[in-house]
């Protein structure tokens, strides 16, 4: 049996883990943070939650395939390096169409996505109860 006291933190502290999240993504391209990291602060939100309410909550408040999750990332990471070409440019060149949006935001957005999906099909892999 589970403690209420930590029943109760996983339903306040998973929004804040997310919130945190972005605040990383949009720390981005040029500061610590981006993507990577936003990704996994989610993750660890995730986990703790999973881990407190178990797999069927986890899916609950999911509700979308964690595969589709990190195709839509790698998509997006792989279509923000082709805007370059489209414009007479190399592969993956930053291009910013407005202060703070651009190419790399993008990119920085796919690999957050890349990394949520892809730890949170780990995690349903571990947490599942088929052997």
């Amino acid at each position: 049996m589970t403690s209420i006291l930590l029943r109760v933190a996983s339903g306040a502290l998973l929004p804040l883990f997310l919130v945190l999240s972005v605040w990383f993504l949009e720390r981005g391209h040029d500061e610590p943070g981006g993507g990577f990291t936003g990704g996994l602060v989610a993750v660890a939100g995730l986990i703790y939650f999973a881990l407190v309410r178990g797999p069927g909550a986890l899916e609950a408040r999911l509700r979308t395939a964690s595969e589709s999750v990190a195709a839509l990332g790698i998509v997006l990471a792989v279509a923000s390096g082709f805007v370059g070409p489209v414009m007479g440019k190399p592969f993956l060149t930053a291009i910013w169409w407005a202060p703070g949006f651009g190419t790399p935001t993008l990119f920085e957005a796919g690999v957050y996505l890349l990394v949520i999906g892809g730890a949170g099909t780990a995690l349903r892999a571990l947490l599942s109860e088929e052997t």
